[in-house]
């Protein structure tokens, strides 16, 4: 054990924020299960502990909307017990929050939008709205990549896959805004999440119930079907529809912002694959950003019973953060772990979690991003930063940075 704590449990400091990855080294070999008793929670950060909790449904619950503590909103207008109840309501209908065989049989209904294949099917699609974002970009002498280019693209594309129709995109970015508040550290962050559940209501049902009858097969007609034959409730709907429309703003749009930092720190890497612009090492690559750079760091478990892991006591009911960015570092699981290496094999991360729980949309992330890569390099572009310094948003799960500023020649 190390001599001297050298992490003050403050998971909001900006040194911590800007740079976890040392504070994570140094808990990975010192204390590798550690209470915070600022947060009132576990850290979790070696690579077997993160795949053993998230695979053990029994003793650690995902259920932490409504078993966990009530989010906190300082300075939010409703009462706190209406305004946590309408927040554990809603995150608690989704399927992330549900266990066994409940969540198995929310998941089958919409698993087959988000396989492989499904992803595929897009891909064209996808191709087209990076190019067409690229005619646009590539002229500038420097982009803000993450709201001029990943933001853009991840909402058309969400919109494509979820089945939202392209021309109320624009009316839906206040709406995607506040359904993402609760990642973020604004005061008011409860307020704008609660109007974000109203607003999207009321925009989804009557574009549900024209999906129920209509002849499209996407993933809001698969939702009105199964509200209308009672295999989703209404609030499961609204729910898991929210989730499907927002989670890019967590998981693309981080990884393309993360990814394109990680190239322009690496030139040799991106050159690299400039020699081999080819199908195999662009998705290799793609590989490497999610571990080496995670978008969303952690995520969250509620202990089931009292369970014992590496010395220390987890008490049923107590908080276990999981850091997938720890474990994606970890150097007893991959070597030169903390070096960014696109043609790393095997490369078994954890970006997207593990077991029954792995992100839905994992493979339209990943899609995304090679057909970034793709076109940068067909163009001959490359990712350089204008500035060495970087500042990332406050949050405690996500790797999300506050601007990145790029020249693409």
């Amino acid at each position: 054990m190390a001599d001297k704590w050298l992490f003050n449990d403050e998971l909001l400091s900006a040194e911590f924020v800007n740079d976890p990855y040392p504070t994570f080294s140094h808990l990975r070999e010192n204390y590798p299960v550690h209470w915070n008793a600022t947060a009132s929670l576990w850290m979790v950060t070696r690579y077997d502990d993160f795949v053993n909790i998230t695979k053990n449904d029994e003793g650690f619950s995902s259920a932490v909307a409504k078993n966990g503590k009530p989010t906190e909103g300082i300075g939010s207008t409703a009462p706190p017990e209406d305004r946590n109840e309408v927040v554990r309501s809603f995150q608690g209908s989704s399927i992330a929050q549900q266990e066994g065989s409940t969540h198995q049989e929310m998941r089958r209904v919409i698993n087959h939008h988000y396989t492989p294949a499904a992803s595929e099917h897009h891909r064209s699609q996808i191709r087209i709205k990076v190019e067409n974002l690229l005619d646009i970009l590539g002229t500038k002498p420097v982009v803000e990549i993450k709201e001029e280019f990943a933001t853009i693209l991840e909402m058309q594309v969400s919109a494509l896959t979820v089945g939202i129709p392209e021309q109320d995109i624009d009316d839906l970015k206040e709406i995607v805004s506040d359904l993402s508040a609760l990642s973020g550290t604004s005061k008011d962050k409860v307020d704008k999440y609660r109007r974000g559940i109203l607003n999207f209501g009321e925009y989804l049902k009557p574009l549900l119930d024209s999906k129920l009858n209509g002849p499209g097969d996407d993933l809001l007609a698969t939702l009105a079907k199964a509200k209308h034959h009672n295999l989703y409730s209404e609030e499961e709907v609204l729910s898991n529809a929210a989730i499907a429309l927002t989670a890019g703003r967590g998981t693309s749009v981080n990884l393309i912002c993360n990814g394109l930092l990680a190239f322009a720190r690496h030139p040799k890497q991106w050159e690299s694959l400039a020699s081999d612009p080819t199908e195999m090492p662009i998705k290799s690559a793609v590989e490497e950003c999610l571990r080496y750079d995670s978008p969303q760091q952690s995520l969250d478990r509620i202990a089931s019973r009292d369970i014992e892991l590496r010395g220390q006591r987890i008490r049923s009911g107590e908080k276990v953060r999981c850091y997938i960015g720890s474990a994606n570092r970890d150097h007893m699981k991959f070597e030169n772990a903390d070096n960014f290496e696109i043609k790393r094999n095997p490369n078994q991360h954890v970006a997207f979690g593990w077991g029954i729980h792995h992100c839905l949309g994992s493979s339209v992330a990943q899609v995304e991003f090679q057909e970034i890569i793709s076109a940068l390099l067909s163009r001959n572009l490359k990712p350089s930063l204008i500035s060495p310094t970087i500042e990332y948003e406050p949050t405690t799960n996500l790797r999300s940075l506050t601007r990145l500023d790029m020249q693409l020649g």
